[in-house]
């Protein structure tokens, strides 16, 4: 009847096909899955962003190919959390900005009270948010640390774009990144299932399927 989560509990549904994901894989193991979709999807995602934005990139595997596409870039200011994204995109001519805090070993994100707050002083005009479940409830992560930094974006930013390819869809895990309605665009691999797809509607998200819409120009501030 009940899903519980950290700090509570959300209800369970009749006939409902979400599932609750406990563990974290391996980075390098959830970079491999659905590689050739979170390519097509950073693509996607790359090609909204307009020339002089300054943008922010979440942790992830998804966020990690947006990353990859923007190194050739020299118009725009990347901060992310994500060491990974940081050196690679630091081969590039753009400005790259790295908040101190807590290094997250195994994903090399970094995390706590010190990236918090220097993110808050931060003005973003879009931000990418990795996540690992999406459903009519919201944005799960596994992860309560990342979570927090994922948060940041959200508040700091004038366009929110989640990031995510279709074998997220119906997944619950431990910590809810945001609602529906905080989230402007949702970039996918593939259309999502009917309940899902009614649900991101009536939350006036705009829903791109990499590879099969064709972007309608780039994001205003």
């Amino acid at each position: 009847l009940l899903v519980r989560t950290h700090g509570g509990a959300l209800a369970g549904k009749v006939g409902s096909e979400e599932s609750f994901d406990s563990d974290e894989p391996a980075f390098e193991a959830r970079r491999r899955r659905n590689a050739d979709a979170k390519t097509r999807i950073g693509i996607a995602a790359a090609a909204l962003i307009r020339p002089g934005a300054t943008i922010g990139i979440d942790v992830g595997t998804t966020a990690l190919e947006l990353a990859r596409q923007l190194t050739t870039r020299d118009d725009i200011k990347i901060f992310t959390n994500s060491v990974r994204a940081a050196t690679l995109l630091s081969e590039g001519p753009a400005p790259v900005y790295l908040p101190g805090g807590q290094l997250r070993s195994k994903e090399l994100s970094v995390h706590g009270s010190i990236a918090v707050a220097q993110l808050r002083h931060y003005w973003f005009d879009f931000a990418s948010i990795g996540f690992s479940g999406l459903t009519d409830q919201g944005l799960f992560d596994y992860s309560l640390e990342d979570t927090e930094i994922k948060r940041v974006y959200i508040e700091r930013a004038a366009h929110i774009v989640a990031l995510c390819d279709s074998s997220k869809f119906g997944r619950l895990s431990m910590a809810r990144v945001g609602t529906l309605e905080e989230v402007d665009t949702l970039i996918t691999d593939a259309p999502p299932p009917a309940p899902l797809r009614e649900a991101l509607e009536r939350a006036d998200v705009k829903i791109v399927v990499a590879g099969e819409d064709e972007a309608q120009g780039s994001l205003s501030a």
